[in-house]
């Protein structure tokens, strides 16, 4: 194969990978606007979504991208060894590691040194938010609630 045909190769499975990559959030999007459309068609409206604030999200993220930094760190450390031009090996390959070990620990430090109070009142105030825009109380998925057959016994009741 010749140099040409290896760019023309290359360039056509990063075109690739990329329209696949665009494909799937288009049709993500798509079936979301099917979704609307058949709401709306029964007269129904989709409520909105509304995040919960706490907090733990942020920890979350933070210990993936710290560990993830500090794995980077680890890795790209010997890089300097092998040459000692650098103070302790430490060259500027390492910031690739170095960024998201501090990232991370700036988020678990946000989770930690957050008040706690404000936070639960913050998600209070959407909560009631929400429920003035949807004209009542709002279903939350994937709380642990006790499930009840109301419409079952209403439904005995007939």
């Amino acid at each position: 194969m010749g140099s040409n045909e290896v760019a023309i190769f290359m360039c056509g499975g990063v075109g690739g990978v990329l329209g696949l990559f665009i494909g799937a959030i288009v049709l993500v999007r798509w079936i979301a606007y099917r979704e609307t459309i058949a709401l709306a068609e029964k007269g129904l409206v989709r409520p909105r979504k509304l995040p919960r604030l706490n907090g733990k999200r942020t920890l979350r993220w933070g210990i993936v991208i710290g560990a993830l930094g500090f794995a980077l760190t680890l890795g790209l450390w010997p890089l300097g060894l092998r040459s000692m031009k650098y103070v302790l090996g430490f060259g500027p390959w390492m910031l690739f590691g170095l960024i998201p070990l501090f990232f991370g620990i700036s988020l678990v430090l946000v989770y930690v040194l957050a008040d706690k109070d404000e936070i639960e009142h913050k998600a209070a105030e959407e909560d009631q938010f929400a429920e003035l825009a949807v004209g009542g109380p709002v279903e939350t998925f994937g709380e642990d609630e006790e499930e009840t057959d109301a419409p079952a016994e209403e439904a005995a009741e007939e």
